[in-house]
């Protein structure tokens, strides 16, 4: 719960020097919590923490399992499912799928490595950010393509890419409110209304 986040964040806060970029509740172990701390996503319940896909010091792009695998700036991620994880590898310009039974990471959508701005299959990124469910669309992910300055649209099942919103400001951050289905987005430190 609440009071479960707030003292892993401060004990993390206090006793480690690695930035968490995103955290949310573990589906798939209840009473944890999943976080990336930049290179690896990690899953906790306050007292210690195991890596389920990357490094904690050790960056670069290599698919793998567990601790073998390698991503570059891990700024998002999403839980599709409680054993599937949609990670935002912003450096690597890409969207990776972290399998929780296995934990083998393979490419999800995007070409790794491949930057630019193209919708479908195979579709490319420039430095993917926030990655989010839509909450009126559950088969949809919602995702800030920041060198883009796009919201982009990925098909969870066909893993089709389109492009919902294309504007003049940079996407940093996404939320969504779960009863009206309401987008927002951080752009240059304001919180602004998108649809």
């Amino acid at each position: 719960g609440p009071i479960s986040i707030l003292y892993f964040w401060v004990v993390y806060c206090c006793y480690y020097t690695t930035p968490v970029y995103h955290m949310e509740s573990d589906l798939y172990i209840p009473g944890n919590v999943i976080y990336t701390d930049r290179y690896s996503i990690k899953t906790s319940n306050d007292m210690r923490s195991q890596i389920i896909a990357g490094s904690t010091t050790h960056s670069g792009y290599q698919e793998g399992t567990g601790s073998a695998a390698r991503f570059k700036y891990i700024y998002g991620f999403t839980q599709i499912s409680s054993t599937q994880i949609v990670v935002s590898d912003t450096s690597n310009v890409c969207l990776r799928l972290v399998d929780r039974v296995s934990g083998r990471t393979s490419q999800f959508a995007g070409q790794c490595r491949k930057g630019g701005y193209q919708d479908g299959s195979p579709a490319l990124f420039e430095y993917p950010k926030s990655i989010i469910k839509d909450v009126k669309k559950p088969e949809q992910l919602i995702v800030a393509d920041t060198g883009n300055k796009a919201l982009r649209s990925v098909d969870v099942k066909t893993r089709v890419v389109s492009t919902l919103i294309k504007s003049d400001f940079s996407f940093a951050g996404i939320s969504q409110d779960e009863q009206s289905g309401d987008v927002f987005i951080i752009s240059n430190q304001i919180l602004r209304y998108i649809y």
